[in-house]
């Protein structure tokens, strides 16, 4: 999932092959340097773009739990996380949390979290995202409903999907066993309305941020075939989840987080 908001204002053809999740737990190491955005990570093609097209992982048939507990991304009731990222145009401070609230979206019962995005204090993005996990311990992404707002209202729903709606399909945002594999895969998936998609490029990553230092972190690399400029790193740490997104010129950072 790739933020439009201050940080990232987030139809190429594409043969959609159905796939599994890499569920093997094989992995290439991943190999460390000292590098810039607080991480120690310096894997991956730094130029940008997936290594292959991206594919759709196959939902038919997935069974889905009632927890979210992937060690990368847990999502348990009460869980929150705020992220501050200094732009032009000020500082941008994002809170997640996840509600007690779920979602029955194709009759899986999604959880949903609420992130919200003030610069310098004001709102201008809100959005209710739409989480569930499989018995594998893939964490699928089924959908969003967002807003950006100017002066205090909602002026734009652009990104907002949901799975099932005018063709919508969900993708995976975190892998039950993430692997350097050179396969590229679609977290979300509505024709000219969401199109991102994610890659393990790293694992074994040590990131430093502003809440603290973690070991044994996963690296993404997200894009969008909506638009070839997209490019973001992010780091997932176990216990944690998302610690820091890494962009050309600004990187948002955890600054604070409790998870039960």
């Amino acid at each position: 999932m790739i933020r439009r908001t201050t940080i990232s204002v987030f139809t190429m053809a594409l043969v959609l092959c159905a796939c599994t999740a890499n569920d093997d737990g094989a992995a290439d190491d991943g190999s460390s340097g000292e590098g810039d955005g607080g991480s120690d990570s310096s894997g991956g093609d730094e130029t940008g773009g997936p290594s292959a097209p991206p594919v759709l992982p196959a939902v038919d048939g997935v069974e889905f739990v009632d927890v979210i507990d992937n060690p990368l991304l847990p999502m348990p009731v009460g869980a929150s996380w705020e992220y501050d990222a200094v732009t032009e145009e000020g500082t941008e401070h994002v809170v997640v949390t996840v509600t007690m609230d779920t979602e029955t979206i194709e009759g899986v019962v999604a959880t949903v979290v609420r992130d919200t995005a003030t610069l310098d204090g004001v709102v201008i993005e809100d959005t209710w995202d739409w989480f569930a996990q499989d018995v594998d311990g893939n964490v699928w992404y089924l959908g969003e409903d967002t807003c950006e707002f100017e002066d205090g209202a909602c002026v734009d729903h652009h990104g907002t999907w949901k799975w099932g709606d005018a063709g919508a399909l969900p993708g995976i945002v975190m892998p039950a066993h993430p692997a350097v594999d050179g396969k590229p895969y679609y977290e979300e998936y509505l024709v000219g309305e969401a199109e991102d998609a994610g890659e393990v490029i790293e694992i074994d990553v040590h990131v430093d941020v502003a809440a603290g230092s973690f070991d044994g972190c996963v690296k993404t690399e997200e894009t969008s075939s909506l638009d070839l400029t997209v490019l973001e790193y992010k780091y997932f740490c176990p216990g944690v989840g998302l610690v820091l997104t890494e962009e050309a010129d600004v990187d948002e950072e955890l600054v604070a987080y409790d998870v039960p």
